[in-house]
């Protein structure tokens, strides 16, 4: 290091600089870089000796598209991406036994949530993909009752975790209650009750459509979040009532109770907070979720909600434009092709580490668009894999062995 750049950097040593950089986060970091074009050198190599690690990825459900197989279906399986580019395989039907399609519908902290049905009832499968551990949950509800099913877990030593069922034709509007099942490992048994739902006003606007339940669902902090409508569904695990908080874009000018498109809004969890990231003309907009607290009326025995205390702040946008000129390099049938992001991108997940929004190009190509370099590159891609596949369902997960028999 020169004099001059040690002097405007305190005049501290390089060992003693990277110290205090190693506890910055990215985003802060990539910020300091434009205090001088030394901070900025420096950061730089910084980057490049010391790069950013993380537990986030993605799990991809991938369907098999030969339809000479008598059932396509049996051929889902679950792909899981890491941060060094190494890819890990989970076969479903090796870990699941039954003779009955199973479809993957929601992940928690490096456990999977699985859903197959016999004609008449749903099972539940919870899998531990890291170990290899399956477990086969008691028959929960008859295929006629439609439910929206998540998974929880508190992640304590016990690893104990919740799966959360509520049926969507069971709602009363009268008594602002819903009809739900959960089961815990901690008792092994289905227990069926009816749960507060706060301002079901909100599902009686114009635009508001029940069958719009954009899953899945977020856990986050004893809480579970969903993308209803117009709406954001909160569910408190603890004391096991919900509650429907508007979006914030619902309160953009011009846009009031105007419905989106359900395929391109996200909610994802980054460092204990809730994110929103939805598309609006041509940009994508991510907002950040401050809190909403509730205080019980003693006196009534029912929560309120204190106004104005629910809060959306402003995270940052990407316009989309910004996809359409860039051209990165994939993998198409087996070889490697120079593609460029067209029409009918959509968000699939978020990384807080690296500061990477991952988005889905259609049909199946998955790449990360840096917030800091503002450049895509390819993560992950269908023509990867031999076979006619496309993919299904793009799930955010985190890379932990779960041991499932503790």
């Amino acid at each position: 290091m020169k004099e001059a750049d040690r002097i405007e950097l305190g005049n501290l040593c390089p060992e003693v600089v990277d110290s205090i950089f190693s506890r910055i986060p990215l985003k802060s970091l990539a910020k300091l870089k434009s205090v001088s074009k030394t901070w900025c050198n420096f950061i730089e190599h910084f980057r490049r000796r010391n790069p950013p690690t993380t537990a986030s990825g993605l799990t991809i459900v991938l369907k098999n598209l030969n339809r000479n197989l008598r059932n396509p279906e049996f051929q889902e399986s679950t792909f899981l991406r890491t941060q060094e580019g190494q890819q890990g395989f989970f076969s479903t039907h090796a870990c699941i036994k039954g003779n009955f399609p199973v479809r993957l519908i929601n992940s928690c902290k490096g456990l999977l949530l699985y859903a197959a049905n016999d004609g008449l009832s749903w099972a539940y499968y919870v899998c531990s993909p890291f170990l290899d551990q399956c477990l086969a949950l008691p028959r929960a509800h008859s295929i006629t009752r439609l439910a929206c099913a998540s998974l929880a877990l508190d992640g304590s030593s016990k690893e104990n975790f919740r799966v959360l069922c509520f049926f969507l034709k069971e709602i009363d509007f009268v008594r602002g209650t819903i009809g739900c099942k959960i089961f815990s490992s901690a008792t092994w048994d289905w227990r069926e009750f009816q749960a507060t739902i706060l301002n079901t006003d909100l599902m009686l606007k114009r635009d508001f459509d029940v069958a719009h339940l954009f899953g899945p669902s977020v856990f986050c902090r004893g809480r579970l979040y969903w993308i209803w409508s117009l709406c954001m569904l909160v569910y408190d695990n603890e004391a096991e009532f919900f509650k429907l908080i508007p979006l914030p874009s619902k309160a953009e000018e011009g846009n009031y109770g105007r419905p989106l498109d359900m395929l391109s809004q996200l909610l994802w969890e980054s460092d204990g907070s809730i994110y929103f990231c939805y598309q609006m003309n041509e940009r994508l907009c991510i907002y950040k979720f401050i809190g909403d607290d509730e205080v019980m009326d003693q006196e009534h025995g029912r929560y309120s909600s204190m106004e104005g205390c629910c809060m959306w702040q402003f995270s940052h946008f990407v316009t989309l434009k910004e996809f359409l000129w860039q051209e990165f390099y994939g993998t198409v049938n087996g070889e490697v092709k120079k593609l460029r992001a067209k029409c009918g991108i959509k968000p699939c997940g978020f990384n807080q580490d690296l500061q990477l929004l991952y988005l889905h190009v259609p049909p199946g190509t998955i790449v990360a668009y840096s917030l800091e370099t503002r450049e895509l590159e390819q993560v992950w891609a269908c023509g990867e894999f031999k076979g006619n596949y496309a993919i299904e369902k793009i799930l955010p997960f985190l890379f932990k062995s779960v041991n499932l028999f503790v």
